[in-house]
């Protein structure tokens, strides 16, 4: 069902991650304004219907969103949230803090 939407999806997150990198705001703004143009770039072509450019896009969104919301910043003290895997079958959440 989704395959061709995941082709937008691997386009948009590379410009959607760069642009998280940026401290530029005209160079943030223009990556993302390109991840929306490489993901709705096929759609011309009739190689995507506009529905899987959206999903793949909106995928990508959210996967750069869920990397970015891992580092958080508390008056100079920053603490990293990761999933960890414990011995067995068990999972946990790992929280490392730097001041």
């Amino acid at each position: 069902m989704c395959f061709l939407a995941m082709a937008a999806f691997m386009d948009a997150v590379r410009f959607l991650a760069a642009a998280s990198m940026v401290e530029d705001p005209v160079a943030e703004g223009s990556l993302d304004v390109c991840s929306n143009f490489v993901a709705f770039s096929r759609t011309p072509e009739d190689a995507h219907y506009p529905w899987q450019a959206l999903l793949g896009w909106y995928l990508a969104f959210a996967s750069a969103v869920a990397v970015n919301d891992t580092d958080q910043r508390f008056a100079n003290i920053r603490v990293t949230k990761m999933p960890i895997s414990l011995c067995g079958d068990g999972t946990g959440m790992g929280l490392e803090t730097r001041w």
